[in-house]
């Protein structure tokens, strides 16, 4: 039950992921379909988030991600997106 924290450089690679069609909140029904992914953080660490600014269609393993948070409400949202 030992932790630590580590600070994580953001770069990520795509593991797997779903598309969603059918929006789970009344907020979410503009924003279908969308891709929740598990993302492998390049410190080995896979997380769970949304992949922003790739169509569903062009989403595949193992490409490059990077972390950025998105400020929802009082909360900071980490989401993944691919490299500018």
């Amino acid at each position: 039950m030992d932790t630590e924290q580590v600070a994580a450089s953001g770069r990520a690679s795509l593991y797997s992921w779903v598309v969603v069609t059918h929006p789970v909140a009344e907020v979410l029904v503009d924003q279908v379909p969308y891709v929740v992914g598990m993302i492998e953080l390049a410190e080995g660490v896979r997380v769970v988030g949304n992949v922003i600014g790739c169509p569903p269609d062009e989403v595949a393993a193992g490409m490059p991600l990077e972390l950025f948070f998105e400020r929802v409400e009082d909360v900071n949202i980490p989401n993944f997106r691919t490299p500018a």
